[in-house]
């Protein structure tokens, strides 16, 4: 996280994938925003110094999400997000997979799951 020109940046759940490109959470933020303006995040690829080509992959917003699951060969990722804008919640969310071609629908997987981890 970086501050440029009173904005904040803010990457998360980078994963470096085997086609060479850096995928990632990003949202931009005003220093001042305070907890009442969050961010746009949105499922984002760029060139592996994080900026370089950087491009939006699909619209949604993702600021509840509490975690991420990234298929090994980057086609999807699955995200945990918060069911309520509550910041106090626990880790656990809705579980949906998202393909990296914005050209798939979203896919609801359960209710609620946290920790997601790719079995032996």
């Amino acid at each position: 996280v970086h501050a440029n020109n009173e904005i904040m940046n803010s990457p998360n759940s980078p994963y470096f994938a085997p086609d060479g490109w850096l995928y990632y959470f990003f949202g931009s933020y005003r220093v001042d925003s305070g907890y009442y303006e969050p961010p746009v995040v949105q499922l984002t690829r760029s060139a592996p110094d994080g900026v370089t080509n950087r491009t939006v992959i699909r619209n949604e917003n993702f600021v509840l999400m509490r975690e991420a699951l990234w298929a090994p060969d980057a086609s999807f990722v699955i995200v945990a997000t918060a069911p309520l804008r509550y910041w106090s919640q626990s880790d656990i969310g809705v579980l949906e997979l998202y393909y990296l071609d914005e050209q798939k629908s979203p896919v609801w997987l359960a209710p609620l799951g946290s920790q997601m981890k790719w079995g032996p």
